[in-house]
C-alpha cells in the first residue's frame, strides 16, 4: 500500500443532548478524524482523545500534532505498508496510543475497502445485529435519571451503563435497579474516586452490577497485579477477603470489578498463608459488642481477631454470642482461597443495606480453622466495640 496524501480534520460534532460525567458536561464532541489517500482506497480513522487531558494524558490537540509530525512520516517512509505493520512503523514513537490507533484505523479502513471487506467480516463476525448497551450520563435529578433509563430500555437497548461521581453513586443506582429490575447494569466513575473511597464504593457491591468501571486512576492501581493484591484490595473496600467467581472482560479488558479491582476466582485456588500473605488468629482478651442502631446483636468475651497480612484486624465472634433471632441465613456464597467458602446472613430489620452483611466460613481451611461457627460484620455497616472483660 502506497500513501498518497494525508489529511486531518477537527469537527465539533453537536450532542443530542448535554452528556454529564465526572469531568463536566459536555454539548459537543471535539472529533480528530485521520484521512488517508492511498493507491486503493481512502481511509478513515477516528481519535478518541478529548479536547482536554483530563481523561488521559492525551488530549485532541496534542494528538493532531504528533501525527503531523511524527506519526504520518513515519508512516510513509515504511516500505510495504499493511494494517498489520502499523505498529511496528510506529513503535520508535513513545505513547501516544489513541494518536496511533487514530492512524492505524485510517489504515485498516484502506486496506479492506481496497479489498471490498467488510470490518465485520474482517474481526470474524457471525452475527448481522448483536445486543447493545448504552451509556448514561449524570442527571439533574433521580426522576430524570429514571426517565431517561426507561426511555434507552423502551428503544431496545439491554444493558445500561450509569456514570456516576462521588455525592452520585449509590442513590442512583439504588433507584434505577429498584424501578428497573434484574438488567444487567453497571457504573462508570472516570477515574473520579480514589482508594480512600473504597469502603463507600463496598455500598455498590449489593446491587449486582457487572463491573465498577475506572473508579481509580490508574496511578492508583500498584503492580503487580497478583491475586493476593487483588485479595487485599477487597478486604480494603470493606469486603471479606473472599472471591466471587470472575466475570468476563469486556473489550476494553476490564474485569467485572466492583471499585477498580479483581473479585474472582473461578477456579477456586487454595493458598497457604506463608510470608508473603501471613494469617494470625488469637483470641481477643477484651469483650467485643456488636450494635445495629443502638441494639446489642452479638456481645461476647470469646471472640477471635483474625490479622491477615497488613489488612485491618477482623472481629469474629461466636455464632452462639449473636442473637439469632435478629439475623436470617441466605443462599449468598463467595470465595477466600485462604479461608474457603464464606457463606452469608442478613438482617431482615435492616433492609437491602443489611442483605449478606455478616459473613461466616462453615468450613474453613485448615490454616484458619478456629474461626469455624464464628461470624464477622462489615465495620461500615456495624458499631463494633471492645470493651474490658469484666
Amino acid at each position: 500500500m502506497r500513501i498518497n496524501g494525508a489529511e486531518l480534520i477537527r469537527l465539533a460534532m453537536p450532542l443530542k443532548s448535554p452528556f454529564t460525567t465526572s469531568f463536566g458536561t459536555e454539548y459537543e464532541r471535539d472529533v480528530l478524524l485521520v484521512r488517508l489517500e492511498t493507491d486503493g482506497a481512502v481511509g478513515w480513522g477516528e481519535c478518541v482523545a478529548m479536547a482536554d487531558p483530563l481523561y488521559s494524558p492525551e488530549f485532541a490537540d496534542m494528538a493532531a500534532e504528533v501525527t503531523k509530525r511524527f506519526l504520518l512520516p513515519a508512516l510513509v517512509a515504511s516500505p510495504g505498508l499493511h494494517a498489520g505493520r502499523v505498529a511496528t512503523a510506529l513503535a520508535p514513537v513513545k505513547g501516544h496510543r489513541m494518536a496511533k490507533a487514530a492512524v492505524e484505523l485510517a489504515v485498516l479502513d484502506a486496506e479492506l475497502r481496497t479489498a471490498g471487506i467488510p470490518l465485520s467480516q474482517h474481526l470474524g463476525s457471525v452475527h448481522d445485529l448483536v445486543p447493545s448497551g448504552v451509556s448514561v450520563g449524570i442527571a439533574d435529578s433521580i426522576p430524570e435519571l429514571l426517565d431517561t433509563v426507561g426511555g434507552f430500555l423502551d428503544e431496545g437497548y439491554v444493558r445500561i451503563k450509569l456514570k456516576i461521581k462521588p455525592g452520585w453513586d449509590v442513590e442512583p443506582v439504588r433507584a434505577v435497579r429498584e424501578r428497573f429490575g434484574d438488567i444487567p447494569l453497571q457504573v462508570d466513575a472516570n477515574t473520579a474516586y480514589t482508594l480512600a473511597d473504597a469502603l463507600h464504593l463496598a455500598k455498590l457491591d449489593e446491587f449486582g452490577l457487572l463491573l465498577i468501571e475506572q473508579p481509580l486512576d490508574e496511578d492508583d492501581l500498584p503492580p503487580p497485579r497478583t491475586a493476593a493484591w487483588w485479595l487485599s484490595q477487597r478486604q480494603i473496600a470493606g469486603w471479606p477477603p473472599c472471591c466471587d467467581p470472575e466475570p468476563e472482560a469486556d473489550a476494553g479488558g476490564n474485569t467485572g470489578n466492583r471499585d477498580g479491582v479483581g473479585h474472582g476466582m473461578a477456579d477456586k485456588q487454595i493458598l497457604i498463608p506463608g510470608p508473603d500473605h501471613p494469617i494470625t488468629v488469637k483470641q481477643n482478651p477484651a469483650r467485643v459488642v456488636v450494635k445495629l442502631d443502638g441494639k446489642v446483636v452479638a456481645d461476647t468475651t470469646a471472640a477471635l481477631v483474625l490479622q491477615e497480612s497488613n489488612y485491618p484486624a477482623v472481629q469474629y465472634v461466636p455464632l452462639a454470642d449473636v442473637d439469632a433471632s435478629l439475623i436470617e441465613h441466605t443462599e449468598h456464597s463467595t470465595w477466600c482461597p485462604y479461608k474457603g467458602d464464606a457463606s452469608y446472613y442478613s438482617v431482615p430489620s435492616g433492609g437491602e443495606k443489611l442483605t449478606n452483611a455478616i459473613w461466616t466460613y462453615e468450613a474453613p481451611h485448615d490454616a484458619v480453622a478456629e474461626i469455624k461457627d464464628h461470624v464477622a460484620f462489615y465495620a461500615d455497616r456495624f458499631v463494633i466495640e471492645e470493651q474490658p472483660a469484666a
